[in-house]
């Protein structure tokens, strides 16, 4: 028997068959793969001119296997949350299996990762192989994939399906609101919150305000504790300093972001009404100072008054650098802050530079007020004041050539060093003092003598 194929064999081909006898052959069937085969023998025989023919076909079967689960339902999962399962593949066929993971790069099957991609399954060792996978995604968002084992020697494939939802870490705070109420124009105020965490996954995150710093030279919102990580059913302190630069009233938000996860996962509204203090300065556009000396101080008081529930700030301007040649003067305060229904008494010392009527602008700044509230010292400035006890001197009658002395009291009844010079009103005279010149402190008495 002439045969040969790669599929099917037959032996013997040949052989001798005696009469009233039979011959058994062998055929082998060989499939290299789970396809459909058949084919055709002749057999030739002496004395005949016809062939034997037979049809020879089968159906290759490749390696079987399963697997323990088809399909897994996970669930809610935590993003950034790390979950395991195991899966058993195990040989159910007659010949080894080998089979092989074929790769999935999707945005959540990229998430997935095996710790077996491929092996071999015996018939009787190593009937069975544990496949262990873990799943951690930092995209939220629901999923299915399905992995696919590709069997070598077989057209099917096992499937592994992952169903779930990737959620976002909760967490929250502990006021639904914050609410700073009525506060003073660029005055602090301090709120304390609380962040939370709820969830089963630590947390990175920040804080901020939208918006904040956009306006203002500076950002109105402070915090501390604002970016940190927080672990699992933890809570952390925050505080928030708020210092509004706008008489308005604030509608804003604070939000939370989470690093890995999102922006704007949380937010908590702030709400605050910013007024200016209600302040008026007592007395009104002028500060009277009467009659001064000159060149020493005198003092006059001011009171600056608070008629509002909300602090206040006030701010002494300096003086004009043209005004200080007329005089000079200066608060005992120059800035502070008055607190609600109080007052702040500030003295004030002017020290006149000139003799005679003296205006000098004070100007004094409350904060919130676009314009200052100014005042005019008012002063009339003068020298010293000299009293002479008497107004003449009667010497009498003296002998010719021979020195007579009177005397006259002087005296100082100012404030202020009085400087004098004595003399008579003829150049050839008489007469003549003594004492022509000397300073007289503030109440001092002194003797001149004259003498004829």
């Amino acid at each position: 028997m002439l045969f040969q194929d790669e599929i099917f064999q037959i032996e013997p081909l040949e052989g001798k068959i005696w009469p009233n006898t039979e011959m058994t052959c062998c055929v082998t069937f060989r499939p290299q793969g789970p396809y459909q085969y058949s084919c055709t023998a002749f057999c030739n025989t002496t004395c005949s001119e016809e062939r034997l023919s037979l049809n020879l076909s089968g159906q290759g079967k490749g390696p079987q296997a399963q697997l323990s689960i088809t399909e897994l339902d996970i669930g809610d999962i935590f993003v950034t949350s790390q979950k395991s399962f195991e899966v058993g593949i195990e040989n159910t066929g007659e010949i080894d299996c080998h089979w092989k993971l074929i790769p999935y790069e999707t945005p959540f099957g990229a998430k997935f990762s095996f710790s077996k991609n491929e092996g071999t399954l015996g018939v009787k060792d190593q009937q069975r192989d544990l496949i262990r996978v873990t799943f951690l995604s930092d995209i939220l968002g629901e999923f299915s994939e399905t992995f696919r084992f590709a069997l070598e020697g077989s057209s099917e494939m096992l499937t592994l399906t992952f169903k779930g939802h990737v959620v976002a870490p909760t967490f929250r705070f502990s006021d639904e609101i914050i609410d700073f109420g009525k506060v003073s124009y660029k005055f602090p105020v301090t709120r304390t919150v609380y962040l939370t965490n709820t969830s089963e996954v630590d947390i990175n995150y920040s804080i901020r305000v939208p918006g904040d710093g956009r306006t203002a030279l500076q950002q109105e919102f402070k915090f501390t504790n604002d970016k940190n990580r927080l672990a699992r059913d933890k809570t952390a302190e925050i505080q928030i300093e708020f210092i509004p630069s706008f008489p308005q009233v604030y509608d804003m938000v604070l939000v939370v972001d989470l690093a890995g996860v999102g922006q704007d996962m949380l937010a908590v509204p702030i709400k605050a009404q910013c007024l200016v203090p209600k302040v008026r300065v007592a007395p009104v556009d002028f500060l009277e100072f009467s009659t001064c000396f000159l060149r020493h101080k005198k003092t006059m008081s001011i009171e600056i008054i608070n008629e509002d529930d909300l602090r206040s700030k006030f701010e002494i301007a300096p003086q004009e650098e043209p005004t200080r040649r007329v005089g000079l003067f200066e608060p005992d305060i120059w800035s502070g802050v008055i607190e609600p229904r109080q007052k702040q008494v500030i003295n004030v010392s002017l020290k006149t530079e000139i003799l005679g009527v003296i205006r000098v602008p004070f100007d004094i700044k409350l904060e919130g007020v676009p314009v200052p509230v100014r005042l005019q010292l008012l002063a009339y400035s003068i020298g010293p004041i000299v009293e002479v006890d008497r107004e003449e001197i009667d010497f009498g009658s003296i002998e010719v050539l021979r020195d007579k002395y009177e005397q006259i009291k002087i005296k100082n009844k100012s404030q202020i060093d009085a400087e004098y010079t004595a003399f008579t009103k003829n150049k050839e005279s008489i007469w003549k003092v003594v004492q022509r010149h000397g300073i007289l402190k503030p109440d001092e008495e002194k003797v001149v003598d004259i003498c004829c």
